[in-house]
């Protein structure tokens, strides 16, 4: 995973990086408005996780929502007891997820697995196609 701060990019590549990435990764997403939220293990067994929500509507008693969230799950992997077969100064995880609902009590994730190199925006413009292109045309 690599970081250029001068513009706010932040690749995501193998889903592992350094405590020193890490600390960007973290700098920059904060300033994209995301939040941390630090209980443990409550989506995936993640150590904590950052969130920011989109597309927010507005029920008929004035509550704000968000139509779908992007969340990048994080793991360090200092604290994990098992083996993990990655370079030893790799020790943070990231995960990119969309989390998406449109009734009361159902949801739909989407984890983005995908080897290829994803910055924070491509992941946000992924996440609002699929909301847009795909949950709200099949009224899924």
């Amino acid at each position: 995973m690599g970081v250029d701060k001068a513009e706010g990019f932040i690749r995501i590549e193998g889903n592992y990086m350094t405590i020193e990435q890490y600390d960007q990764f973290r700098e920059v997403i904060r300033k994209k408005g995301y939040k941390q939220y630090n209980h443990p293990g409550t989506i995936q067994n993640e150590s904590w996780y950052f969130y920011k929500g989109f597309a927010h509507t507005e029920d008929e008693d004035g509550e704000s929502s968000p139509g779908y969230q992007v969340i990048f799950l994080v793991w360090n992997r200092r604290n994990h007891r098992v083996e993990i077969p990655v370079p030893q100064e790799d020790t943070m995880g990231i995960t990119p997820l969309i989390l998406t609902s449109n009734h009361e009590y159902e949801r739909i994730d989407l984890e983005i697995t995908d080897d290829n190199v994803m910055d924070v925006d491509n992941v946000e413009q992924f996440a609002h196609d699929f909301y847009f292109n795909f949950l709200l045309v099949h009224n899924l």
